[in-house]
């Protein structure tokens, strides 16, 4: 799971004539929707497969230094992690969301996956993973990730047909949908801090202790910048 705030920053929003006229602005969204929408599942699929492809290679490399049985573990002990951290977060959010608006629970949310994530990244190490199941876990923690981004941008899609369908503007379920595009680089990046720290974690356990600031830190950083990357105008 990942925190992402949706905001809109469309220049015919702009456009006087373009806010009192409704045919203009489904107009404009129904664009969003050619454009963006598809060019997120897209992105979403090449996730997934690049995502698969080097948690295969990995896996590889662990069954011939290891065997079978390491490879496994490493796998569904990754897996079960992404979940239960998830899951944490899901739970965050939806308790916050009751109290508050959702953009704060979003980000609770968020930070709350983060925090658990070098925990999880610990006890894949105390299993015993050396730096190539450490490469796997990495490679299993960024399919995770892919796949459910490829699930938002179906989730996205069938929002954006239900919206049409009912005559709904399905310019903000598009922006929000080509979101997904933008979360590429996240999820890469947190495969590669998942291998890092499950590797660092196996020389020197005390180390969760500076990692779970910084990846706190980190999604902090991440949010502002997505938070920027979506208040920019179309094509810019």
């Amino acid at each position: 799971m990942e925190p992402t705030t949706t905001t809109t920053g469309c220049e015919h929003c702009a456009d006087p004539a373009h806010r009192a006229d409704p045919a203009r602005r489904a107009e404009s969204g129904s664009t969003a929707e050619a454009v963006d929408t598809p060019k997120a599942r897209r992105q979403a699929r090449v996730l997934v497969l690049s995502g698969a492809v080097l948690a295969g290679a990995a896996g590889a490399l662990v069954v011939a230094r290891s065997g079978a049985g390491p490879a496994l573990l490493t796998a569904v002990g990754t897996v079960a992690g992404w979940l239960l951290v998830t899951a944490a977060g899901l739970l965050v959010l939806a308790a916050a969301r009751g109290r508050g608006s959702l953009a704060r629970a979003t980000v609770l949310g968020g930070l709350t996956t983060a925090a658990l994530t070098p925990l999880v990244c610990l006890a894949l190490a105390l299993l015993g993973a050396a730096w190539p199941e450490a490469l796997l876990a990495g490679a299993a923690w960024l399919l995770c990730g892919a796949v459910a981004v490829a699930v938002r941008a179906r989730a996205y899609q069938r929002l954006l047909s239900a919206g049409a369908a009912d005559g709904a503007r399905p310019g903000a379920a598009a922006a929000a949908g080509s979101s997904a595009g933008r979360q590429a680089g996240w999820w890469l990046g947190q495969g590669v801090a998942v291998a890092a720290a499950t590797a660092l974690l196996g020389a020197v356990p005390a180390a969760v202790l500076v990692l779970v600031p910084l990846a706190v830190v980190g999604a902090v950083a991440q949010m502002r910048g997505g938070q920027r990357v979506a208040a920019r105008p179309h094509g810019r």
